[in-house]
C-alpha cells in the first residue's frame, strides 16, 4: 500500500460521483441533512480517482444529493481497489472505537443549551442531555466504591431488566427474583 503524501480538495460535481457498493455502514442522512443546513460542508468526502466511487462520506453525499446541491468539496485520491476498501472501514471502524467523556460532553451540551441556538445543529437533543445527567448521577458512586446497581435500585424501585444474550450466556445466567441474582448481575456488569 501506497502512503498518501500530497492532498487537495476540489469541487466535485455530485451527479459525477458513485456510492461504494461494498460501504457496510449504514449512517444517518437526516441528521447529515440537518448538518449540511446548519452549517454547510465542513470537510471533504474522499474519492477513488479511478472509479469516481466515495470511500469517506457515503452519507454526507446522499445528503448532499437530497438537498439538490450540484457540488460538493472532495479530496479525489489515487489509490487501487483494494486499498480504498481499506480505507471505507479503516474510515468506519475508528468512528466505532472511540468513546465521549460523558462529563466533558455533559458540560458542553448544557452550555450550549444555554444559548442562543439551543442545542440546534449539535446532533444532540435535550433528552439526550437528559440521559447523560441521569448517567452522571450514578457515575460517581461507582468511582467511590459504592454499588450503583443497589443504589439506582433504591433510587427507581424495584426494576425488570432485560438483557439480550446469546443463548449460551442465557444458559449461564437466568434472571429471577432475589439477591443471589442481583449479584450475579453485578458480576456480569463489572467484567466477571
Amino acid at each position: 500500500m501506497k502512503q498518501i503524501d500530497t492532498l487537495k480538495i476540489e469541487k466535485v460535481k455530485v451527479a459525477d460521483l458513485h456510492l461504494h457498493p461494498h460501504n457496510a455502514r449504514q449512517g444517518d442522512v437526516g441528521a447529515i441533512i440537518q448538518s449540511l443546513e446548519n452549517h454547510g460542508q465542513y470537510r471533504p468526502i474522499v474519492v477513488q480517482k479511478s472509479t469516481m466511487r466515495v470511500i469517506a462520506g457515503n452519507h454526507t453525499l446522499m445528503a448532499a444529493s437530497q438537498l439538490g446541491w450540484p457540488t460538493v468539496d472532495a479530496t479525489v485520491i489515487d489509490v487501487d481497489d483494494d486499498q480504498a476498501l481499506r480505507i471505507l472501514l479503516v474510515d468506519n471502524r475508528a468512528n466505532d472505537l472511540a468513546t465521549y467523556d460523558n462529563g466533558a460532553l455533559t458540560d458542553l451540551l448544557e452550555a450550549l443549551v444555554r444559548s442562543e441556538f439551543g442545542l440546534q445543529g449539535s446532533g444532540f437533543t435535550g433528552s439526550d442531555l437528559d440521559d447523560l445527567l441521569a448517567i452522571s448521577e450514578f457515575e460517581p458512586m461507582a468511582e467511590k466504591g459504592k454499588d450503583p446497581i443497589s443504589d439506582l435500585q433504591e433510587y427507581l424501585g424495584t426494576v425488570r431488566i432485560v438483557i439480550e444474550c446469546d443463548a449460551e450466556l442465557a444458559e449461564q445466567f437466568r434472571l429471577v427474583d432475589g439477591d443471589s441474582d442481583l449479584d450475579r448481575l453485578r458480576t456480569l456488569l463489572n467484567g466477571g
